[in-house]
């Protein structure tokens, strides 16, 4: 079965470390079926450091393909029984439809949150959540 806990949690176990040495942080990882095949989305972010909170870089096009070259290596060696066979794996960065899990902010953020509807560019109805103290994700 796809992004079942177990298999989620194997998945972050090996690519966190991968990240970690590029001076990354996984964000996430999991499983989407595409165009009838399989795909396996890594997420990735720097931390955020004074430079990134003054406009500074992000994540590279060479953070990911440094990550994606060697996650790949890695998991053609730890992953064989964990892989549902073919896939294709993508590295990126989270973009404005991030998903925020339980640890994207601490309790005392999650309070100062105010949630509404919005409509995006896109015209479509989403929800739009501004956290105070926690510049850059929307």
């Amino acid at each position: 079965m796809l992004n079942d806990k177990q298999q989620l949690e194997r998945l972050r176990e090996i690519a966190a470390p991968v990240c970690s040495a590029h001076g990354l942080a996984l964000v996430d990882a999991r499983f989407a079926s595409e165009h009838g095949g399989l795909v396996l989305r890594v997420l990735i972010e720097r931390p955020e450091t004074a430079e990134q909170a003054e406009g500074g870089s992000g994540v590279s096009l060479g953070d990911c393909q440094s990550v994606s070259r060697d996650l790949s290596t890695l998991l053609d060696v730890e992953g064989p029984d964990l892989l549902p066979g073919r896939y294709r794996l993508e590295v990126g960065s989270p973009g404005l439809d991030r998903c925020l899990r339980p640890k994207t902010f601490s309790a005392s953020q999650v309070a100062k949150c105010a949630f509404g509807p919005a409509v995006l560019w896109t015209g479509g109805d989403r929800s739009k959540a501004c956290c105070k103290g926690s510049p850059g994700i929307v």
